[in-house]
């Protein structure tokens, strides 16, 4: 995991994020990452479809509150053939087994929101 992820990261697990629908929960992330002095944009196509967030450039973000562990798999995989992303955190509110934890040599974190909640 990157330095910058693991910030990401550590940000991220630590707020609470409304799960009722994801274009909801997308705006109270990016609030988040942008009060906490992340610089980010939104709906980015890369290679592989449009990622929710890109963080300087180089992380992706993906958000899930729905849909089947193995598409979203899928969809990450597409992600790590961006040349330019380094690594992507996926935050969902579903467990979705993310084996192996890198792909194409790129770290994939899992944040699971409904964590937070407990």
């Amino acid at each position: 995991m990157t330095p910058l992820m693991h910030s990401l990261v550590v940000c991220l697990r630590a707020g609470r994020f409304p799960l009722e629908d994801e274009k909801t929960t997308q705006s109270a992330i990016e609030q988040r990452l942008r009060s906490h002095g992340f610089g980010c944009c939104r709906e980015q196509r890369i290679v592989g479809g449009i990622i929710d967030f890109l963080v300087d450039d180089s992380i992706g973000i993906e958000v899930k509150i729905k849909g089947q562990p193995s598409a979203i798999v899928r969809q990450i995989k597409g992600y790590t053939a961006e040349p330019s992303i380094s690594g992507i955190i996926l935050i969902t509110s579903k467990p979705v087994p993310l084996c192996p934890t890198m792909i194409r040599e790129k770290p994939i974190v899992v944040v699971d929101m409904a964590r937070a909640w407990l």
